[in-house]
């Protein structure tokens, strides 16, 4: 992280770019391994201050818990864009609560199923736990809206570790058909590339 006051990281493959805004001025450079955990940390105290030292950040809500969260080598960490990420205009958007994702997640985990999938089929916007490659396996259905558009968007579960908050959540495609999910929020944005095999029919 640079200093100022904005968090961003990128996973290992350059498939997940996250970002955050964040109260506090972080005054000098220093490297998070992984930044969703990180910002689930936080959100583990209500109302948390953050204090950056030489080798950690100490989270503590002004009473009787703290939590030192230390950095790592910035050798460890591909770094993300200085830029950013340019996400292309979104096909579509609906919004997704908390309470929505944490179901679809928890189902995964129960269901063992490798993905989610954000389908859109007879008008109907679904978030769904699925394995996409065992076309009887065992599923998990969940409808979050209303779209025109037919939209199977598959991602890896591994993905999916987003802080617990409502998102608005934009479906975008590239040249070369690959697709996007932008997950909007006013606490940290998410954007994450669709598994190879996701379709969006125009």
């Amino acid at each position: 992280f640079n200093s100022g006051n904005r968090l961003s990281t990128t996973s290992p493959l350059k498939t997940v770019y996250a970002t955050a805004d964040i109260e506090e001025t972080i005054e000098d450079t220093f490297a998070i391994y992984d930044l969703p955990r990180f910002i689930q940390t936080i959100g583990l105290f209500k109302d948390a201050d953050l204090e950056f030292g030489t080798n950690h950040v100490r989270i503590n809500n002004g009473s009787n818990q703290r939590t030192d969260y230390y950095y790592t080598d910035a050798s460890m960490v591909v770094a993300p864009p200085a830029k950013g990420v340019n996400v292309p205009e979104g096909k579509l958007d609906f919004d997704l609560t908390a309470d929505n994702l944490e179901s679809v997640v928890k189902a995964a985990t129960v269901l063992q199923c490798p993905e989610i999938m954000f389908r859109g089929a007879d008008g109907i916007v679904s978030i769904e736990a699925v394995d996409s490659k065992n076309k009887g396996g065992d599923t998990f259905f969940l409808e979050v809206g209303e779209t025109e558009h037919e939209f199977s968007i598959v991602i890896s579960i591994d993905k999916m570790k987003l802080f617990s908050n409502e998102y608005n959540v934009s479906i975008a495609t590239l040249g070369n058909g690959a697709c996007l999910a932008h997950f909007k929020s006013d606490l940290v944005d998410y954007v994450i590339a669709a598994e190879a095999n996701s379709t969006f029919k125009e």
